[in-house]
């Protein structure tokens, strides 16, 4: 089985500048929209060429606490032997999602992945 992974972002979260929509209309500059849009295309690629390897997309979600890859955050942090720090997100995602009704289903997925590495 192959495992494969992914990483998705919007453009605005990595060029802030970046409108959420672009949006043609007649009157829209041409030239100037894609002035614009080279300029967020590029910020966005320089964001993507500074990500060396997937332990910094790892840190990217960990840094926004986000459930986006959870379980196979905790699973490259595991499987890297890096239990700590599984265990110091595993505290973040509770302190942001612990009061939620989701989190008994959230905890038992993660209680998975941990007995999988034995702990």
């Amino acid at each position: 089985m192959e495992n494969i992974s992914h990483f998705t972002c919007r453009i605005r979260e990595i060029a802030p500048a970046a409108p959420a929509h672009y949006t043609l209309t007649p009157d829209i500059d041409p030239d100037a929209l894609s002035k614009e849009l080279v300029s967020h295309l590029e910020e966005g690629m320089s964001f993507l060429h500074s990500l060396k390897g997937a332990r910094d997309i790892v840190h990217y979600y960990m840094a926004k606490t986000a459930l986006h890859l959870s379980e196979e955050t905790f699973r490259f942090l595991l499987q890297a032997g890096d239990t700590e720090e599984a265990k110091q997100y595993l505290q973040q995602l509770h302190a942001k999602y612990g009061a939620e009704k989701r989190w008994a289903i959230l905890e038992k997925k993660y209680a998975t992945v941990f007995a999988e590495y034995g702990l």
